[in-house]
């Protein structure tokens, strides 16, 4: 089924590794475009259905209404930690942590981290941060939001661990709604 764009329509499915199956333009048959369940969520293999690929992006800023806050914090490393161990264990265990405490995963939309790379060189007009890197995480909501951060094993498990790499007195964060102009 194409629609009067000329644009094929996402299918409403599980993710496979962060993505979604698009069919390409003209793929869906007569049948299975009026019972869309045939192409099943089961699907879990990048080439089955002869589907590309889309990266999964939040489902903010839509016509319905229906948006999204983000949780952005500005992170420091843990004094007398170099930076070659910040990133890696913040991009490694840390984030395996995170990922896997189901109970707090379960509530988050989307998870960014963003390391950075150089402050040598930049010709900016503005000062340049002395942040490490930044964590983004997408919610459905305040509340959603305070719900993952006081899951029990959330504050068992990963909560305790920032403090292994991040200096928590020097971390900023704000709560914010995206407002796409570009892209």
């Amino acid at each position: 089924m194409i629609t009067r764009e000329g644009k094929s329509p996402l299918i409403q499915q599980e993710p496979w590794n962060g993505m979604y199956c698009r069919p390409r333009p003209g793929y869906i048959s007569k049948e299975q475009e009026r019972n869309k369940s045939s192409l099943s969520a089961k699907c879990r293999t990048p080439r089955c259905h002869n589907l590309s690929f889309v990266r999964r992006v939040p489902q903010q800023q839509k016509s319905e209404g229906v948006r999204m806050i983000k949780l952005v914090v500005m992170i420091k490393r843990k004094p007398g930690m170099s930076k070659e161990a910040f990133h890696r264990y913040w991009n490694g265990p840390h984030g395996d942590q995170v990922l896997g405490c189901a109970d707090f995963k379960r509530h988050i939309r989307r998870y960014v981290q963003s390391h950075v790379v150089t402050q040598e060189g930049i010709k900016l007009p503005w000062g340049v941060s002395d942040y490490d890197g930044q964590a983004e995480l997408w919610f459905d909501s305040v509340d959603a939001m305070n719900t993952a951060f006081n899951e029990p094993s959330f504050l068992a498990t990963v909560h305790p661990d920032d403090a292994t790499f991040i200096d928590m007195a020097g971390c900023q964060l704000m709560v914010v709604e995206e407002i796409p102009k570009v892209g």
